[in-house]
């Protein structure tokens, strides 16, 4: 159980992660047998889609002649990709308005939008970071000018300042993979391989899981039941806890009438606290009684009878 409890929680922020994300398939570009990717994304800031571009194994896209910016502008507009700013490798060096290729290689191409790079005129913080301008509606006002490239700063915008310009909100990134073409999970293989994960958790395979829904019902039905045996252990907790209150309640009336009617409670106290507290009490009251005894018969108080 405690094997299938860890699983589930390594795989539920994986699971619900695949599922929000908006990865299209992979296209290789015959010209260098690079691959490349338009992942949906209005989240991201410039170094979130960086560090998710390698931890995919690949590179946020670097667009080195007319030929790749063409490619990448046709990648877009068969993706599905929506009116925003799709975050490139551009990076602004320690000098102002001169950018580089954030993976090392030379700016030998450029295609920026007329009059950028222009750092916002140094307003919010300034701009340093470069992202393709897209627009898909032919009626926008950056239509005509889709696929060119301008600074932002490296946070984005959710919604810009800037007035009626939606290609600026940000929409996602575009991986390039040097590798050649590498896997793209679907979905559906999304699917199988977690529920493939969390049936071999289980005692042998449990064949009723079979898509991502079934998983995440057997994770769910498995913290309720983790759930409920912590409620019952819970109850039978309370019930020894008042099984104990109720017989030290019964020995302090008892001994109340014993030792005409000392007080043996302490208040606050715990159970076992007061249990304590009862011996200790009936054990020096017993005392007591005894050496009054032993003088009425004759004796000193805190010896016996000569």
């Amino acid at each position: 159980m405690k094997k299938l409890w860890v699983i589930a929680m390594l795989l539920i922020p994986i699971v619900f992660g695949l599922v929000g994300s908006g990865r299209a398939e992979l296209v290789q570009w015959s010209i260098n047998g690079h691959s490349y990717e338009v992942v949906i994304d209005t989240e991201a800031t410039w170094e979130q889609a960086k560090a998710h571009a390698e931890a995919l194994g690949g590179h946020l896209v670097t667009i080195t002649s007319i030929e790749e910016q063409k490619f990448i502008e046709n990648l877009l507009a068969t993706s599905g990709a929506q009116t925003g700013a799709y975050w490139i490798g551009l990076i602004e060096t320690i000098t102002e308005g001169i950018y580089t290729w954030d993976n090392g290689e030379s700016l030998s191409y450029t295609n920026w939008y007329p009059g950028q790079p222009d750092n916002a005129g140094g307003g919010w913080g300034g701009e340093n970071r470069g992202h393709i301008s897209w627009a898909v509606e032919p009626e926008a006002l950056h239509f005509a000018n889709r696929g060119q490239w301008n600074d932002l700063r490296a946070e984005g915008w959710d919604i810009n300042p800037f007035g009626n310009y939606p290609d600026l909100n940000r929409a996602g990134y575009i991986v390039e993979f040097e590798g050649g073409t590498t896997h793209c999970y679907t979905q559906q293989e999304v699917d199988e391989i977690v529920a493939q994960a969390v049936a071999e958790a289980v005692a042998g395979k449990d064949a009723t899981i079979s898509n991502l829904q079934q998983t995440i019902s057997y994770l769910q039905n498995q913290v309720n039941n983790l759930t409920q045996q912590n409620q019952a252990l819970q109850n039978q907790v309370n019930q020894l806890t008042t099984g104990l209150v109720s017989g030290l309640t019964n020995l302090q009336n008892h001994f109340r009438v014993v030792f005409h009617d000392p007080t043996f409670v302490i208040p606050g106290a715990t159970p076992l606290e007061q249990y304590q507290n009862l011996i200790n009490a009936i054990l020096n009251l017993n005392k007591g009684r005894k050496e009054g005894i032993y003088t009425n018969l004759g004796g000193k108080p805190g010896k016996g009878p000569k």
